[in-house]
């Protein structure tokens, strides 16, 4: 899976504009064939890239959400 190149220039443009240094960013993209869980540092900002399966009932997919930003 690759993200999307847009996604992450606007995110970038988000966290480069925002007044706080320690800003995250979280892109997250519905399941298809491959998972996702990875964070890197952009421009010294994290950012995290996920994946959530959406073919599982709504409790799994809110535990899943709730990983992500923990």
């Amino acid at each position: 899976m690759t993200t999307i190149p847009n996604n992450l220039y606007q995110l970038t443009a988000y966290l480069r504009n925002n007044d706080a240094s320690t800003a995250e960013g979280v892109l997250i993209y519905p399941t298809v064939q491959q998972e996702l869980n990875a964070t890197y540092s952009i421009e010294g900002h994290k950012v995290t890239f996920a994946t959530i399966n959406l073919n599982q009932n709504w409790q799994q997919i809110h535990q899943d959400l709730f990983s992500i930003i923990q």
